[in-house]
């Protein structure tokens, strides 16, 4: 019987745009978090540069930089573990990883090490027992069945792969390159900002840009994405503020609740424009805020939830959240910025007051099957 497998993410060039830190590619990053199904603080990375071993060099470049990018998304430096492939490392070791991260550089060399060490058959039980391996340029190509694209016969041994994608692609390459048909197998031109994730059953190509650039920091809060596998840390700003849920919902807040809160959006409304976002210091998650660019119309911002954890009310936390998101905001372009207010809660309506927001109307906002009152406020972002 074959194994199920789902946790293979290929690359074309990693999890940021032009190699810069400043620009996530969202998606990619979502989908590794997903697949991980952990925090990343908690995760373990086996990283494997072998692929740009030739060039030592290259390697010392590439080996900072995708490091970089994992240390970026919160993988903790003592978390990583750095291992060329010499055939010294035992299946046990490797499987006390909760992910495999193959970088870049020369595919031949790569896959001559892997299967001169036998190293596949670490990566099958990795892949098999559904640990997450996660290719970029080279460390991608080589789950091929046959890497050489450019020049196959599709069955030719001396550029054998290790057959886990059933499929062919190419990296780097100009938007618009049309996929080739040439191929036995389904082929895809993948350009920089792209990826696949590969399962037993297929694979399903994955846009890095396909979500809107929505990027703000705030003091020296790092700030990721609300995911299933950091929503267990997400519930501490949650239980901070029982009185919140309390007065607005009528109970106490749950997991369900913040699982729910991540797809919730107006019927027919674009996921890609909904955003829920985490304010992390320390390990520890200290402040979270959902909104939706683009509703009620076009140009404007809607702010959903902000909380913020209650050992840190009145010192300034969520005006210096806000103030940076409507700043964004009006680099983006938007007019109008929306928030409706519970109207039991008037320390919230205070808030929203001093940071400018005006009530214009009244209305009804369901949360799950509470239905409640609420206060329409909007500001004009000049």
């Amino acid at each position: 019987m074959n194994p199920k497998w789902h946790n293979m993410l290929l690359t074309d060039s990693g999890f940021y745009n032009n190699n810069e830190l400043d620009k996530p590619l969202l998606p990619l990053i979502k989908r590794f978090a997903e697949m991980l199904d952990k925090p990343f603080f908690e995760a373990k990375i086996l990283f494997i540069p072998t692929a740009a071993m030739p060039d030592k060099a290259f390697a010392d470049r590439m080996t900072k930089r995708l490091r970089d990018e994992l240390l970026q998304m919160g993988i903790l430096p003592e978390n990583i573990t750095i291992h060329n492939i010499d055939g010294l490392l035992s299946e046990s070791e490797a499987m006390t990883h909760d992910a495999i991260y193959f970088t870049g550089g020369n595919t031949p060399y790569l896959a001559k090490r892997v299967f001169e060490f036998e190293f596949d058959k670490i990566i099958r039980q990795m892949v098999f027992a559904n640990k997450v391996y996660v290719g970029m340029s080279a460390g991608s190509m080589v789950a091929m069945p046959n890497f050489n694209v450019d020049n196959l016969p599709e069955h030719n041994n001396e550029f054998a792969g290790l057959g886990l994608i059933n499929a062919y692609f190419t990296v780097h390459c100009k938007p618009g390159i049309p996929n080739r048909t040439d191929f036995l197998l389904p082929h895809i031109s993948l350009t920089e900002n792209q990826a696949l994730a590969v399962n037993n059953d297929g694979y399903e190509l994955i846009d890095g840009l396909s979500a809107p650039k929505f990027l703000f920091s705030v003091d020296n809060y790092e700030t990721r994405p609300i995911t299933k596998a950091n929503c267990e840390q997400v519930m501490d700003v949650y239980n901070s503020n029982q009185d919140f849920f309390m007065l607005t919902e009528g109970k106490p807040p749950t997991l369900s609740g913040c699982l729910a809160n991540i797809d919730a959006m107006p019927p027919g409304f674009d996921p890609q424009n909904k955003h829920c976002i985490g304010f992390w210091e320390n390990k520890k998650c200290t402040a979270i805020l959902d909104f939706l660019v683009g509703y009620p119309n076009q140009d404007s911002l809607y702010i959903g939830l902000l909380l913020v954890d209650s050992s840190l009310h009145g010192k300034g936390v969520g005006g210096r959240i806000i103030k940076s998101l409507l700043d964004t905001a009006k680099c983006h372009g938007l007019k109008t910025a929306r928030v409706a207010v519970c109207m039991a809660n008037t320390k919230g309506a205070t808030f929203w007051s001093k940071l400018g927001f005006t009530k214009t109307g009244e209305s009804k906002a369901t949360v799950g099957d509470i239905v409640m009152d609420v206060n329409i406020m909007d500001l004009l972002l000049n």
